[in-house]
């Protein structure tokens, strides 16, 4: 989530965590959701978050 007024930029976070922390843990790419699958529980549903990100690689 962001501040109002205010958008994430990818390339920003990704070269902000590489000078932050390095190369090794840096993320190859960051996807942005409007929404994160929920269980019927209401928890994050990581199986099709999984799902979703191996869709969008293709």
């Amino acid at each position: 989530m962001t501040r109002a007024g205010h958008e994430a930029d990818a390339d920003l976070l990704i070269s902000h965590v590489r000078t932050a922390k390095g190369g090794v843990c840096t993320p190859k790419r960051i996807d942005f959701y409007e929404r994160l699958p929920s269980t019927p529980l209401g928890k994050i549903d990581k199986k099709a978050l999984r799902r979703r990100a191996r869709f969008d690689a293709i």
